[in-house]
């Protein structure tokens, strides 16, 4: 879930348009018509276009000039510089939290643990809540922006496994929100390394979810070393 104390319908629409992409109910690459959005949520044009900027500038959506808005496209290169940067980014916000009291962490980490039961979308939206608290609790300008950037695409990423059939998948989805535990734990505590490890090892758990579902679908099992369309 998104949470907000600005109840205008400038704020709710913000926070409406961030979990409609964060759950691919608006999915990448898709166009965002600045009139259909105004007169959805009850807004000027001078306000629909600041909840523009501010999601671009968040990462959720590109605006061109003269070309409008879409959804913040989700491809190979997003998925190589997560790839790049989430082990470093998601251990130093852990150790930048540690030791900086609570702020939230575990009511935000009760809501993805009664999410479990709950459909993908749910789930994606509290494990997102969460790292968001550990990444403001970390409380540093260079960061932050950083970290918000990068969770809009993990949580596109990981968010439709919690609804895969195979069972290796789930149980490494499993682990790592035991990770996630065990990282906030570390954090209450104030133990910046342990929280940092843990935050490295739910992320070696999403990445290998994240390859795992990106295999291609095996060929039809034929005979040892015969290919499947071979005329007999």
């Amino acid at each position: 879930m998104i949470e907000t104390t600005d109840t205008s319908p400038k704020g709710l629409c913000l926070v409406d348009l961030r979990k409609r992409v964060l759950v691919l109910d608006l999915c990448p690459g898709v166009e965002v018509e600045e009139q259909v959005v105004a007169t959805r949520y009850g807004l000027s044009r001078t306000p629909a276009r600041e909840v523009f900027q501010t999601l671009a500038g968040a990462g959720y959506l590109q605006l061109a000039r003269n070309r409008g808005a879409r959804v913040s496209p989700l491809g190979v290169e997003s998925l190589s510089q997560i790839f790049q940067l989430a082990p470093v980014l998601l251990a130093t916000a852990a150790r930048l939290a540690a030791g900086k009291g609570d702020e939230g962490l575990e009511p935000a980490l009760d809501r993805v643990v009664s999410a479990g039961d709950s459909d993908w979308q749910e789930v994606a939206l509290a494990e997102h809540a969460l790292q968001r608290r550990i990444t403001d609790q970390a409380d540093n300008a260079y960061l932050s922006p950083a970290m918000e950037r990068m969770m809009v695409d993990l949580t596109r990423l990981i968010g439709p496994l919690y609804d895969s059939p195979d069972l290796k998948l789930r149980d490494r989805l499993l682990r790592a929100q035991e990770k996630h535990a065990e990282q906030v734990a570390a954090i209450i505590a104030g133990k910046p390394e342990p929280a940092a490890r843990a935050a490295l090892g739910r992320w070696e758990l999403l990445r290998d979810d994240i390859l795992y579902s990106l295999q291609p679908e095996p060929l039809p099992d034929t005979q040892p070393g015969r290919y499947p369309y071979d005329a007999a």
